[in-house]
């Protein structure tokens, strides 16, 4: 698997996030925490495992702290109980994202559902903002011709405070010269 980076301006990142806007919130599950994961749009399997969960069009990983706000008050955020994180999460599944962006300042996602609550991560500490958004309906991203026919991944995440597009793919069905050539603008992985 080979990975590159594409950097992107802020007004870019906030383009292709609107990509999931109208999707509707199909699952959602947790990992460590405070991690959450929510499955945007239709479920689908990738491959043939049948054990595999579905993940969603586009899937929403945010490692960082977050919350759920109203519109006078927080309802519930990764620093509640994990039963009243559960049921609390549980009630977002079926509404639809009505927008979706990263801040300005602190590049800080804000997600606001279609009954008005609004999903925001926050970063208590002196990292970066944590979070990252699967495009597994690459067709929902609008990418470079050259990407056409290859099975690629792209993620969009902040690094080093700034949004940029991960794109994983394998090397091997990499042979058109134009696609060789545009990877080779992109920034090569961290060390």
């Amino acid at each position: 698997m080979t990975t590159c980076y594409e950097s992107l301006t802020l007004d870019q990142c906030n383009s292709l996030l609107s990509s999931a806007e109208g999707l509707k919130v199909s699952r959602f599950w947790r990992s460590v925490e405070p991690g959450v994961f929510f499955e945007l749009g239709r479920l689908s399997r990738k491959g043939t495992d049948r054990r595999k969960e579905r993940s969603g069009q586009i899937t929403l990983m945010v490692e960082s702290d977050w919350r759920v706000e109203g519109p006078r008050s927080i309802h519930f955020g990764s620093s509640f109980s994990a039963t009243i994180i559960e049921k609390r999460l549980a009630d977002l599944v079926g509404l639809h994202v009505s927008s979706i962006t990263a801040d300005s300042e602190t590049r800080e996602m804000r997600l606001q559902f279609s009954d008005g609550r609004i999903f925001r991560t926050f970063c208590d500490w002196s990292s970066q903002p944590r979070w990252t958004v699967l495009f597994n309906d690459a067709s929902l991203l609008p990418m470079d011709a050259a990407w056409q026919g290859v099975d690629v991944t792209p993620c969009l995440h902040i690094s080093a405070g700034r949004p940029e597009i991960e794109y994983c793919f394998d090397e091997d069905e990499v042979d058109m010269p134009a696609l060789v050539a545009l990877v080779a603008t992109y920034r090569s992985p961290p060390n």
